[in-house]
Order: C-alpha cells, then structure tokens, then sequence
C-alpha cells in the first residue's frame, strides 16, 4: 500500500517541489490546499487521521506535543515526521524515498519519527 502523505504549512517548497519531483504520482498534500492554513496543531492532526495521512512538520515544538497527547488519548495517529533542523533536503529526500519505498502505512501508526532517518 502506498503511504498518503501531509506536508504541515511551515514545510518549505524545496521538500515539496522535490517529493513531487521524484514521485509524481505520489499521494501528498500540503495542509494549505486542504484549507487549514493557520488552523492549531490538533486540528491539522485531527484531520490527517481522518484522511489516513502521515503528516511531516518542521515544528518540534508544538506539533509533537500534540501528537503525543493524541497518542496518550488512544485517538487515531497515522503517523508524525518531524524534519530535524538544518537538514540539507537532499538528506531529507533520501529518508523519505527510503521510507516510501520500504514501509507500510501500519509501520508508522502512532509514531514520531525524526528525519532523515
């Protein structure tokens, strides 16, 4: 199964631009062309589970904290990625082309993971 994907509003375009570059026919949509720029942390979360998304996020801070409170809830999670700061987006690439071509959507349910790997 392919992994459906959610790019969180503080993601930069370089990420994105070449995702789409890579895999075209990726499953990826920025949270901002589903209408929820500037919407809270739990509310993005919130519809990333309904949509089966696993969200990734430059946030650390505050998009953690509440994806461990959905977690410490039992609400659903499909999953965080959490850029590391300073990553050059190759590196960043690198990981998540590793991750999308080796991982189960299941494999990242109710996980945190900080990329690149």
């Amino acid at each position: 199964m392919i992994l459906r994907l959610a790019t969180d509003e503080d993601l930069d375009g370089v990420v994105v631009a070449g995702l789409r570059r890579r895999f075209p026919r990726l499953d990826l949509l920025r949270v901002v062309e589903a209408g929820l720029g500037g919407r809270p942390d739990e509310a993005v979360l919130e519809w990333a589970a309904a949509e089966g998304r696993i969200l990734f996020s430059r946030d650390r801070r505050t998009m953690r904290s509440a994806a461990y409170a959905r977690i410490t809830e039992g609400k659903p999670m499909p999953g965080l990625f959490l850029l590391k700061p300073e990553s050059p987006p190759r590196l960043i690439l690198g990981s998540l082309e590793a991750v999308l071509h080796c991982s189960e959507p299941w494999e990242w349910a109710d996980q945190v993971v900080f990329i690149p790997l």
